[in-house]
C-alpha cells in the first residue's frame, strides 16, 4: 500500500471528523494530487449536500417504501412502537444466553411471513438447519419439539413437511459460520436471481459474534461488524433483525438490560435504528422458587433505541412445550 493510500486509510477509519487543515496537509504532503480526488477518496461526495426540497424528497420517497415494506414482527406493542422496520433499517435484539434470542427470531420469521408473505434469508451461524427446522415446524404446528422428531423417526411426517413446504416456500436458510458481510451481500443476490427471482426484503442474522472480522479486540471487532451491517442493510435494501449476545455485564440473563450493558459492543447501538434488550425474570440468580413459578415462560423485552418514538417495555411470553413466543 503507497504512503498516499496509508493516509487515506487512516482518516477514513479514524473516528474523529475531517477538518479542512488536515485535508488541506494531505495536499500539502502529496502535492501532485487533487483536492478534489482527496475528497472522493475521503467519500466526501458533493452529493452528500442535500438542500431542504432534496430532504423532502427524500422523505417522500421514504414514505412510499414504508407504504411497500414496512415489516412488522408480529407483536402489537413493538409494532406500534416502531411503526415497523423499513427497508435499509436493523433492528437488534440483544440478550445474555439462554433468555431465548434464536427463539425469537424463529418466531419473528413465522409472524412476518404470516403477515406479509414475502421472501427470508436466514443466516443461522450458530445452529445448523436441522436445529433450525425441528424448532421451527414445533412452534408452527404448536408441538413439542420431540413429536417432531418422532413423526420423522416413525415415517408419518408426509403431511407435516407438505404444510411447512407451503407455509415456508420463500424462507431460505444459510447455517454456514463465519461469514462476511461481503459474502452475505453475494448470498442474498444470488437467492434473489437464481432461486427466487424475487426481491428478498428482510434478512434475519443469529447472530452478530459469528460473522467473520477483524480487530485487536472484541470491541473492536463488533464496532466494524456494526458499520458492516448498516452498510449491507442500505445497499442490499433490506430490512434486518440482527441478534447479538451481551457481555457478562448482563449477569445470569435475569435482570433488566440497559444501554450501559451495551457498551462493550463497540457502536452497535448506534448502527441500529431499534434496539431490543431482552430478559427472563425467571433466570434470576437472587430470584426465589415463588419467584421463578410466577414468571415462567416471561420474556420482558425493553425497546431501547427507536428512531420513532420513546422506549418501552413489553412483556411476552415463552410456551416451553411448543417453544412459541406470544403476547397475552
Amino acid at each position: 500500500m503507497s504512503d498516499y493510500a496509508e493516509t487515506i486509510e487512516a482518516m477514513i477509519t479514524k473516528t474523529m471528523p475531517y477538518r479542512r487543515a488536515e485535508i488541506h496537509k494531505i495536499k500539502e504532503e502529496f502535492p501532485n494530487i487533487k483536492l478534489s480526488k482527496i475528497r472522493h477518496d475521503l467519500k466526501i461526495d458533493e452529493a452528500d449536500i442535500k438542500t431542504i426540497e432534496d430532504v423532502i424528497d427524500s422523505y417522500e420517497r421514504y414514505v412510499e417504501n414504508l407504504g411497500t415494506f414496512c415489516i412488522r414482527l408480529g407483536y402489537s406493542q413493538i409494532d406500534e412502537a416502531t411503526r415497523g422496520i423499513a427497508l435499509g433499517e436493523i433492528i437488534g435484539f440483544v440478550a445474555r444466553t439462554a433468555v431465548g434470542k434464536t427463539l425469537f427470531a424463529l418466531n419473528v420469521i413465522r409472524n412476518v411471513i404470516r403477515i406479509h408473505k414475502i421472501p427470508i434469508m436466514f443466516f443461522s451461524l450458530e445452529q445448523e438447519t436441522p436445529q433450525c427446522f425441528e424448532r421451527l415446524a414445533a412452534l408452527t404446528f404448536n408441538q413439542k419439539p420431540v413429536v417432531i422428531e418422532q413423526s420423522f423417526a416413525n415415517h408419518t411426517y408426509h403431511d407435516l413437511a407438505k404444510k411447512i413446504i407451503a407455509s415456508y416456500n420463500k424462507l431460505l436458510i444459510v447455517d454456514k459460520n463465519s461469514l462476511g458481510f461481503n459474502q452475505l451481500s453475494e448470498l442474498v443476490a444470488r437467492a434473489e436471481e437464481e432461486i427466487l427471482e424475487e426481491k428478498i426484503p428482510f434478512v434475519v442474522i443469529d447472530y452478530l459474534g459469528y460473522m467473520r472480522s477483524s480487530g485487536k479486540d472484541s470491541y473492536e471487532r463488533t464496532s466494524k461488524l456494526a458499520k458492516e451491517v448498516k452498510a449491507f442493510a442500505k445497499e442490499c435494501k433490506v430490512a434486518v433483525l440482527v441478534l447479538h449476545q451481551l457481555s457478562r455485564e448482563a449477569l445470569s440473563g435475569g435482570e433488566p438490560v440497559s444501554l450501559r450493558m451495551c457498551r462493550d459492543s463497540g457502536v452497535f447501538e448506534e448502527s441500529c435504528d431499534y434496539l431490543l434488550g431482552a430478559w427472563r425474570p425467571e433466570l434470576a440468580e437472587k430470584a426465589s422458587e415463588e419467584e421463578r413459578v410466577l414468571t415462567h415462560g416471561l420474556i420482558k423485552v425493553s425497546i431501547l433505541k427507536n428512531r420513532c418514538g420513546g422506549n418501552k417495555l413489553v412483556e411476552l411470553w415463552l410456551n416451553s412445550s411448543s417453544l412459541r413466543i406470544e403476547e397475552r
